[in-house]
């Protein structure tokens, strides 16, 4: 779950879920519910992976584990180029069908507005 990782991540990194909350620029409450739901806008889901400074495929494979410091540099566990390339391509996807979502419902709502127009 993304809350359990991203837990650890700040355990891990002596950070603290209000310098998070800043970074993504959202509220604590805001952050609980997207540990509630365990979903989150993907603008969102990129930003707590920069501040963790881990790949976004992190948060989605249910085996990866914490990534281990070396060097000052982050290893995720696993095959990685294999992880980024197939999660890269799937986050196009997704973000490319939230846009389209994004411009129907725009479209939707202009129409609702010319309805409620002409039944005043």
């Amino acid at each position: 779950m993304l809350v359990d990782k991203v837990k650890l991540l700040l355990e891990r990194e002596g950070k603290k879920m209000k310098d998070l909350c800043s970074y993504v620029g959202i509220t604590d409450a805001g952050m609980r519910k997207i540990f509630k739901r365990d979903s989150c806008e993907m603008n969102d889901l990129k930003k707590i992976s920069l501040f963790f400074n881990v790949n976004v495929s992190f948060f989605f494979d249910e085996e990866s584990r914490i990534p281990k410091i070396d060097n000052n540099s982050i290893a995720i566990s696993g095959n990685e180029n294999h992880i980024n390339s197939e999660t890269t391509k799937f986050l196009e996807i997704i973000e490319n069908q939230n846009k389209q979502i994004n411009k129907y419902q725009d479209q939707i709502d202009k129409l609702l507005d010319i309805i409620k127009n002409i039944n005043q």
